[in-house]
């Protein structure tokens, strides 16, 4: 397993999935490169506590936003509370 591929920018890539409607905010982002041309990514979204179907369309969109960046390969657990793992997007904005 790879690191961040240099080509992608964590921070664009966590504001992008931060700006979805939906979304309070995205920690333990985690983006790498598994082989040449496949890069898979891991995050916590947390959204308004709701369904997993209303989240539907949160994670629709997340899917469309991380394909512009090529990612396509993702694992996202969506939360309604921060679980204190990671670090948020909005934190990493803020340094």
């Amino acid at each position: 397993m790879e690191g961040v591929p240099e080509h992608l920018s964590i921070e664009k890539i966590g504001q992008s999935m931060a700006g979805v409607e939906g979304v309070l905010d995205v920690h333990d982002l985690h983006v790498w490169s598994i082989c040449s041309g496949h890069v898979a990514l891991s995050a916590h979204v947390i959204t308004a506590d709701q369904t997993i179907t209303a989240n539907g369309g949160v994670m629709a969109e997340i899917k469309k936003r991380l394909k512009k960046f090529g990612i396509e390969h993702t694992t996202i657990q969506f939360e309604c509370e921060a679980c204190g793992q990671g670090r948020s997007v909005a934190q990493a904005a803020q340094v």
